[in-house]
């Protein structure tokens, strides 16, 4: 029995099944070759951390993401306070210092300099939540990965791309604005094009799709529809704002006395019935514009007055 011990590396020199032996160069023994690599393994791709590289589902994720904050929940914790809690203490202490008395009314209430907030607001966008992102995510990325994290190095390489996350994330936040805006346009199009549900089920009994008859009476005419219903709205806006001014007033002088809801309850009376027959007027004329214009509404109506004049 032979005494020369294993290569190092474990039993490097058993060949693999479906491997071809290794060819030994003249000179060597098998105890001097090196380990022929094995044959790859599903688990050879296997993180060194505390979860596997590998495709993860919905619930999967969620039980990833516990399993690494509790492999280094200190150094992850130390990341977060680090960074926030001085922050913090410095926002509240501004804050505080900066209240003064402000009169509302007939009662006095100690409010903050607005001018502290919005410095504070923009701190915390510009430096604070960057640079907790691109720290942490870094953290993250090296506990999956095996590595070993430290909170220093952690924030060291989040200080040193806070600009580049910065500049990103603003633009990032541009579109997602953009994208709030289209949504808006998308919602006034579709309350343009459904405008006439409401007449189509009573002025003409359609139970069936008011929807479509709207999106069809409406098609072509939207801009003209949403002008005209635009201009109405401000019309009535304007005259809401003529009786809501009153209606404050009476509220911010109210002494508490029992006759200030009443001129409160008249006044907000008055204005919706004096304005809510205009706009429902506006949506009936457009309404039967749109079947003049598309379905010659008015030679109909014509036509059979004079078949009921005829004699």
């Amino acid at each position: 029995m032979s005494d020369v011990p294993p290569p190092p590396g474990g039993f490097g020199s058993i060949q693999p099944a479906g491997q071809p032996p290794a060819i030994q160069p003249a000179g060597q023994t098998p105890a001097m070759l090196p380990p022929a690599p094995p044959p790859p393994r599903a688990d050879q791709f296997e993180s060194r951390g505390p979860v596997r590289l590998e495709r993860l589902g919905a619930g999967q994720t969620i039980d990833a993401a516990i399993r690494l904050y509790r492999a280094r929940w200190k150094t992850l914790l130390a990341i977060s306070a680090v960074i926030v809690v001085p922050f913090s203490l410095l926002q509240q202490y501004a804050i505080h210092a900066s209240r003064h008395p402000v009169l509302i009314g007939r009662q006095v209430v100690n409010r903050s300099d607005s001018s502290v907030v919005v410095v504070f607001l923009l701190l915390n966008y510009v430096f604070i939540q960057p640079l907790i992102q691109a720290s942490l995510i870094r953290a993250m990325a090296g506990i999956y990965l095996g590595h070993d994290v430290r909170a220093g190095e952690s924030l060291r390489f989040g200080l040193s791309k806070l600009g580049w996350v910065l500049l990103w994330s603003f633009l990032a936040g541009l579109l997602t604005a953009f994208g709030l805006i289209a949504l808006i346009v998308g919602a006034i199009f579709l309350y343009v094009r459904f405008y006439f549900t409401v007449s189509a089920v009573v002025l003409e009994d359609e139970k069936s799709n008011p929807i479509g008859r709207s999106w069809n009476l409406t098609k072509g005419l939207w801009w003209h529809i949403f002008g005209t219903s635009l201009l109405a709205s401000l019309i009535a806006g304007i005259a809401g704002i003529i009786f809501a001014i009153p209606t404050a007033l009476i509220a911010v002088n109210d002494t508490g006395q029992s006759i200030a809801w009443v001129f409160q309850a008249v006044l907000g009376a008055a204005s919706t019935v004096l304005v809510t027959p205009f706009t429902m007027g506006v949506i009936v004329l457009l309404y039967f514009d749109a079947r003049i214009r598309k379905e010659g509404f008015d030679l109909a109506v014509m036509a059979r007055e004079v078949g009921a004049a005829t004699p």
